[in-house]
């Protein structure tokens, strides 16, 4: 999740565990170890393309990284705030603070590595990377809070208000899910699309406008529907799968790292000057102002036929071209697809 929800998430978790006992310095901690899991984008440059992709949300996302972090934060805790609590407590504190960061961080689409070094990434798809719903009901209860006495029950029964209405908002994004695989299933089967298997998740900033994407033998199918839509049709668009265009390099390892990142969901794109296009299809595409639309992770690689390497880097993001006029026609045309009055350009 964005880094505000992360703070949010830290400082009311810390607060649970020990408000009562260290008022605000638990939500200042908890706030502050609520971002330490993300500190791994600043290692990112000193590694090669896709090793820099792939250890986000790795290790500083893992089982192992809190267990033996924990305890050193709780150290470094108690040694500032010597009367606040045990060395225990804080580290107990840590502990919590950043194993809900991972946990949060599975309900989206990303992937995080909660057991690695198993290279398996927990991916729910049920959130997005940001979602205001999700968020504000931590951010103003702990707002509140902070100026009541730590021993005060309304103090506890705020956060204890964020938290609920936070998690009950998650809860309802498994029900969205499950109402939109439904419809999903069901047109798949209406248009005889045979597939191995589908995924869905929601589109930016909401839980409402859901995109579907289904494998078959030679492509992917990708739908959008709106549970707010009256019609229950989808409107599929096929991406051919091109799987082959990189099929003499299956044993450079760059490249099933970046499979793997992917979680199969790719497209391959070969382009005039034989530089391969590899669309990351978890992240669907950027519906532009004039009709037309881009996906929002594309790859590029350069394969070399001579000693089976491949030159992968990121295309620029989609809205790095675009103006905030151009940005504020997306996000219209988002809210009137979301509201179910028209269909996203496939």
């Amino acid at each position: 999740m964005d880094s505000l929800t992360q703070i949010c998430l830290g400082a009311a978790v810390g607060e649970a565990y020990l408000g009562k006992k260290v008022g605000n310095k638990a939500i200042l901690w908890g706030a502050i170890l609520g971002t330490v899991p993300d500190l791994d984008v600043l290692f990112k440059p000193l590694y090669p393309f896709v090793e820099g992709l792939v250890m986000h949300r790795g290790l500083s996302h893992s089982l192992i990284f809190f267990v033996l972090s924990a305890p050193i934060f709780g150290w470094l805790i108690h040694k500032i705030h010597p009367k606040a609590a045990s060395v225990k407590k804080w580290a107990w504190f840590s502990f919590w603070v950043m194993f809900t960061h991972a946990i949060l961080d599975c309900f989206t689409s990303w992937g995080t590595q909660l057991f690695w070094p198993h290279p398996m990434r927990v991916a729910w798809n049920n959130i997005f990377v940001a979602d205001l719903a999700y968020t504000l009901p931590l951010l103003i209860c702990l707002i509140w809070l902070m100026f009541k006495r730590k021993d005060s029950t309304t103090r506890t029964r705020l956060n204890h208000i964020g938290l609920t209405l936070s998690s009950f908002y998650m809860i309802l994004t498994f029900v969205n899910k499950g109402a939109a695989d439904s419809v999903f299933a069901s047109s798949l089967k209406e248009n005889n699309i045979s597939y191995a298997d589908f995924s869905t998740r929601p589109t930016p900033l909401n839980t409402i406008l859901w995109n579907a994407m289904a494998e078959g033998e030679d492509y992917f199918y990708s739908g959008y529907y709106s549970l707010l839509a009256d019609d229950h049709s989808i409107q599929w668009d096929s991406i051919p799968k091109n799987h082959d265009l990189l099929s003499a390099h299956s044993d450079n390892e760059d490249w099933k790292d970046l499979i793997l990142f992917s979680g199969g969901e790719y497209a391959l794109e070969k382009t005039a000057s034989d530089t391969i296009l590899i669309h990351d299809l978890r992240f669907g595409k950027m519906q532009f102002p004039d009709g037309t639309s881009d996906f929002v992770f594309t790859f590029y690689g350069v394969p070399s036929e001579e000693n089976n390497t491949i030159d992968f880097s990121q295309k620029p993001l989609p809205n790095e071209k675009l103006s905030s006029d151009d940005m504020k026609q997306v996000f219209s045309g988002l809210w009137e697809t979301i509201k179910g009055n028209k269909l996203p350009t496939n």
